[in-house]
């Protein structure tokens, strides 16, 4: 596996996590009422901005270098002796 798909995939995986995180609690203080639906609307628009712009950027970071991963990564994901 290109490392650099490998490393995209990880960054984007824990990103998602990360940000329907933010989501799920800024729902919560809306469905209670310590948020109006204008505030949950505009947060949920600068969580999602925030979420793809950081993926962007971190694609864009990783393309400048030239990444290669230790023989112990070949043996542990692809099975090798």
């Amino acid at each position: 596996e290109d490392p650099k798909n490998f490393l995209l995939f990880q960054q984007k995986r824990m990103s998602a996590f990360l940000f329907k995180s933010f989501l799920t609690e800024l729902e919560d203080l809306r469905n209670v009422g310590i948020i109006s639906e204008e505030y949950f609307e505009k947060r949920r628009k600068w969580i999602l901005d925030a979420a793809g712009n950081s993926s962007r950027e971190f694609e864009e970071y990783l393309n400048k270098f030239d990444i290669r991963f230790k023989n112990v990564y070949n043996k542990i994901y692809n099975n090798e002796k």
